[in-house]
């Protein structure tokens, strides 16, 4: 069995300004949105009124537009991780985070943590999306042989 991650879903009080901001970040784009939801979905995020999906490369963000009352409590370290193939990746996404916080209104949010090296190698820096969620920027050096 080979598993993988399908996509990750973030609620969201503005859909549009999430839209925007995520095509921005990752330079993706829009691949489908909806107002028509499955009773299960109904049930599952009550009161939820739209959402779509942002495209880039492999990875997939839902986007869903809630009400206040039903914004997610977000929990300390929890998270989601984007993988990049090379450390240059890396560092343009840390530095388009920076170039986007004024335009989509990040300050709140804070700054990206400085990246990071740990005892392998691996670099990353954790910053937090247009939604308020913490993410993480990685790129795993390849295994040597």
């Amino acid at each position: 069995m080979t598993l993988s991650l399908h996509h990750v879903a973030l609620s969201t009080r503005n859909l549009e300004a999430s839209i925007s901001w995520f095509v921005a970040f990752l330079e993706g784009s829009e691949a489908w949105r909806t107002e028509s939801f499955s009773e299960l979905t109904q049930t599952r995020v009550p009161g939820i009124r739209r959402m779509a999906e942002i495209r880039s490369g492999n990875l997939r963000v839902h986007i869903f537009e809630a009400p206040n009352e039903c914004a997610v409590s977000r929990v300390p370290g929890e998270h989601y991780a984007i993988v990049v193939t090379g450390p240059d990746e890396l560092r343009t996404l840390h530095e388009r985070w920076i170039a986007l916080a004024e335009e989509y209104d990040l300050a709140s949010s804070g700054s990206p943590s400085p990246i990071v090296v740990d005892s392998y190698g691996i670099e990353s820096f954790y910053a937090r999306d247009i939604t308020g969620v913490e993410f993480e920027v990685t790129h795993e050096p390849p295994d040597e042989e």
